[in-house]
């Protein structure tokens, strides 16, 4: 499995998460209070290998000078909901989205919707719709333009891993509904 984890590093750099959603698999879907740091350790170092070479090697800055620091980190919170918008509502995609001319209502209320999807996943205390949440959250971490680099905001092809997250919260949520509208089982103990 490490031979794959390389040669997968070679070929995308959004494996570098791998390390990272094994140990939260190892907590949220096993139950395993304690790490075993003898497996996730070798997947780690190369993980921090392909970071470094990514950053000095491919990365190129952006000029981005029209946008404050303030605008910047609406960006991010902006890139963060654009997947999951995407994925359910799949219109007007397109091969590259670029950094927008000026920065429009849904870049700004991107942080309020964000706070509140988070505090309503503290609420819900299902495990696997955290674990889907945080794999969406740490798979998506590599593309976010917190160091903005090319001349996309955002790609589609970005998504494909960690829509894995996205659609086991959609899905849990799905069948939450289907047995609360089946009578089969009261929502208050599917989400408790």
């Amino acid at each position: 499995s490490l031979f794959l984890f390389l040669l997968s590093c070679l070929s995308k750099a959004m494996a570098v998460t791998l390390p990272l959603i094994l140990i939260l698999t190892d907590y949220y879907v096993t139950s395993k209070e304690k790490l075993n740091l003898k497996k996730i350790l070798p997947f780690m170092i190369i993980s921090i290998l392909f970071i470094i070479i990514n950053l000095n090697v491919a990365y190129y800055k952006t000029d981005l000078n029209q946008y404050s620091n303030f605008d910047m980190l609406l960006l991010v919170f902006y890139s963060i909901l654009f997947y999951p918008f995407k994925i359910i509502f799949p219109v007007n995609l397109s091969v590259i989205y670029t950094y927008p001319e000026s920065l429009g209502l849904s870049h700004y209320i991107s942080p309020l919707i964000l706070f509140a999807l988070i505090a309503l996943i503290k609420y819900v205390k299902s495990r696997f719709i955290r674990f889907g949440a945080m794999l969406y959250f740490l798979a998506i971490i590599p593309v976010l333009p917190i160091l903005p680099f090319g001349i996309s905001l955002t790609a589609d092809r970005y998504a494909y891993i960690p829509s894995i997250g996205i659609l086991i919260v959609f899905s849990l949520i799905l069948y939450s509904i289907y047995q609360v509208i089946s009578h089969k089982m009261p929502v208050y103990k599917y989400l408790y």
